[in-house]
Formats: structure tokens, sequence, C-alpha cells
């Protein structure tokens, strides 16, 4: 039981700092309550912007810690590291943002929503990989595991990323179309 209060004192804090976190995406989206009750449809999707978020920047940061555990990435290769990651980035973001495009025109017959998923998408992936590419090497200098502060922080950072460029780019399009 002594291991057990070591580790969770461990790991408590970036779980607390992220349910903080949590909350500013909570703000956020209340912060675009307008666009949302204007185009209540928006909600349908706001999961499927911060799980792609989530996912890709837990991915990137996964395999930068490994990297850097294993001696492959250093902290001075982060410029070429983030470059590589946001070259790999856009092109998953560019597929995935086709695919969620497509879906939303079939599944709700609205291009205008599909243009701003897609470009929410590329733009949320895109960040979300740059995210998990320099939180590692940020843990790293200031000797905190990154394998433990990582993953909670870039998934709840790319939440809030996510959700503030999706509703805002939505807002941004609507206000330019009406």
């Amino acid at each position: 039981t002594k291991n057990v209060f070591r580790v969770a004192r461990l790991r408590l804090p970036w779980l607390i700092t992220t349910f903080f976190g949590s909350m500013l995406s909570a703000a956020i989206l209340s912060a675009f309550n307008r666009t949302l009750q204007e185009i209540i449809i928006l909600t349908s999707f706001v999961p499927v912007i911060t799980a792609m978020g989530g996912n890709i920047g837990s991915q990137t940061a996964t395999i930068i810690v490994r990297g850097l555990a294993v001696g492959y990435i250093n902290t001075g290769k982060l410029k070429n590291t983030l470059l590589r990651e946001i070259g790999v980035a856009s092109v998953m973001g560019f597929v995935v943002g086709l695919i969620v495009s497509l879906i939303a025109i079939l599944w709700h017959g609205q291009p205008l929503l599909g243009l701003i998923l897609g470009l929410s998408m590329i733009s949320a992936i895109i960040v979300a990989s740059m995210t998990g590419s320099i939180a590692p090497f940020l843990f790293e200098k200031l000797k905190i595991d990154p394998a433990i502060a990582a993953g909670p922080l870039v998934t709840t950072a790319n939440d809030a990323t996510g959700i503030a460029i999706y509703l805002g780019l939505a807002t941004l399009l609507l206000k330019w179309i009406h």
C-alpha cells in the first residue's frame, strides 16, 4: 500500500492539472453557446474533434517519450522532430479531414458543415501533433518525467485547442455566410 500511495502522489498533480484544463474546455464550449444554439448539429462533432486531437497528440507524445528514453531522440533534435511530426500530421489531418467532411456531407447534407469539420480537423491534428512533440521535450528539460506528465497534459490541451479551433472556425464562417 505504501507503493500505491507513492505512485498516486506522483500521478495526482498531473490529473488535477488536467481537471482544471478540462474546465477550460467547458468554458470554451460555453463561450460558443450562441454558435452552438444557431447550428446545434455542430455539437455532435465535438467528440470527434477532441478524440482525434487527443489521440494524435498522445500518439505523438508517446513516440517522442519512447525516443527520449531509448536515446533515439535527444533534446537537441526538437526542431527536426517537430518538422517531421508536422509533416506527418499534415498528411493524417488531410486524410481524416477529408473523411469527416464526406461523412458530414452525406449524413447531414450540409457542405458548409463538411468544410468546417474538414478544416478544423486538419488544424486540430497539426496543433495536437505539435503539442505532443513539444511537451515531452519541455518536461525533459524541466527534469519532469515526460512519461507521467506528457500524456494527460497533451490530451487536455488538445481538447481545449480542438474545441476552440472548431467552434472558432464555425463562428467565423457562419458570420461570413450570413
